[in-house]
């Protein structure tokens, strides 16, 4: 993995615990929760939607198809200079998915998510590099591709990934605060 693979990873990470973490702290203490987006709602995409790389939106529109249990949202955040979209699954539950791509739509990473706790899907490739080996794709070619991807992203609510189940014990919710000052 990258350098910089590793930075987008750490900074979707952080963000995520960060939220939880005040979350969990609000909680403990009967307070409102504060921000309800879990990578920020600074970072949400709204007006720009239109203008995203297709396969973002296409990941969207699929988890909305899903039905009132699946709620999507996009996230837009520079890594190291570079910017990265985020479409953020969450169920009615504590499950949830995260679909990282590059500024050209491009899958990076994928994970299952319980509450902060990421497990990474390990099967991801280095799409820039089968890309530049593929000939041109038709454009009707693309978007069966971009939907399939979408397909495997919602999959991964229902197929958890190896380990996946007992990361969940990993997660910050229900341990005494005073442990979780210095976590984070």
């Amino acid at each position: 993995m990258s350098k910089w693979m590793a930075a987008v990873k750490q900074v979707y990470e952080q963000q995520l615990k960060a939220h939880y973490l005040a979350q969990y702290k609000a909680y403990c203490q009967e307070q409102e929760g504060g921000d309800r987006y879990d990578l920020g709602k600074s970072n949400r995409v709204l007006e720009e939607i239109a203008t995203l790389p297709q396969a973002v939106q296409t990941l969207q529109q699929e988890a909305l198809d899903q039905g009132d249990s699946y709620y999507a949202n996009i996230y837009k955040l520079s890594v190291e200079q570079q910017i990265t979209y985020a479409v953020r699954i969450t169920t009615d539950g504590d499950d949830g998915v995260l679909i990282i791509f590059d500024q050209q739509g491009q899958v990076l990473a994928s994970a299952q998510t319980y509450l902060e706790v990421v497990v990474w899907a390990e099967d991801q490739t280095d799409e820039k590099a089968i890309r530049a080996e593929q000939p041109i794709q038709a454009e009707e070619s693309i978007r069966a591709e971009e939907s399939v991807q979408a397909k495997k992203a919602i999959d991964l609510l229902a197929n958890p990934l190896s380990g996946f189940e007992a990361a969940k014990s990993q997660t910050l919710w229900g341990k005494p605060l005073s442990e979780l000052e210095s976590s984070v």
